[in-house]
C-alpha cells in the first residue's frame, strides 16, 4: 500500500509539474531608463520592448494587459512612495503606460489623440473610490525615436482621482 501512494505521489507530482509550467518575461525585454530616489520612495521608467496595451472591461472596472507586439514598445513610469509601513497596505504607486512604434518616429499629440497611444493612467493605494485605470484624454505628448534613442516631454491630467504625477521628461 505504501509503494502504491508513494507511486501515485510521484505520478500526480510529474503531471502538475510538467502542465502547470509558470510563463514568465524574460529580464531582458524590460529596460530600466531611469530610476531616482525620492524621500520615502522612488521613481522608475521602463522600456518594455515588444509589447502593447490591450484594455479590457471587467466588472465595470478598466483593466489592461501587456501582449507580444512586433511593432511596438511600451514605456512604463512608476511613482511609488510608502506612506506609512505599519498601516495595512500604506502607500500609493501611480503608473503610466503607452506605446510608442518601433523604429525611428515623431509624436505630437493633444488631448483625445493620446488614445492613438493607448495611454493609461492607473492608481493603487489604500484610498477607498480613488483607486483604478484610467484613459488619458488630457495632455500633450512630444515623443521622437531615432537610432534607438527615445525622448519624451509630456503633461497630462485626468479628473477622475487625485495624481501626483502630471509630467515626465526624459531622454
Amino acid at each position: 500500500m505504501k509503494l502504491f501512494l508513494s507511486l501515485l505521489f510521484l505520478i500526480v507530482s510529474v503531471f502538475f509539474s510538467s502542465c502547470c509550467t509558470k510563463t514568465t518575461t524574460p529580464a531582458a525585454e524590460k529596460i530600466t531608463l531611469k530610476t531616482t530616489s525620492i524621500e520615502n520612495g522612488k521613481k522608475e521608467l521602463f522600456l518594455l520592448k515588444n509589447k502593447s496595451i490591450d484594455t479590457l472591461h471587467e466588472n465595470e472596472s478598466l483593466a489592461y494587459r501587456l501582449k507580444t507586439s512586433t511593432s511596438t514598445d511600451v514605456i512604463q513610469y512608476v511613482y511609488e512612495i510608502n506612506m506609512d509601513q505599519a498601516q495595512y497596505d500604506g502607500g500609493l504607486r501611480e503608473t503610466l503606460s503607452f506605446e510608442i512604434p518601433h523604429g525611428d518616429f515623431e509624436l505630437n499629440l493633444t488631448d483625445n489623440e493620446l488614445q492613438n497611444t493607448k495611454m493609461l493612467f492607473s492608481r493603487q493605494c489604500y484610498c477607498r473610490g480613488q483607486n483604478g485605470n484610467f484613459k488619458i484624454t488630457k495632455g500633450t505628448l512630444k515623443a521622437s525615436g531615432k537610432a534607438g534613442k527615445v525622448k519624451v516631454d509630456l503633461y497630462f491630467s485626468q479628473d477622475k482621482v487625485p495624481q501626483e504625477t502630471k509630467s515626465i521628461s526624459f531622454e
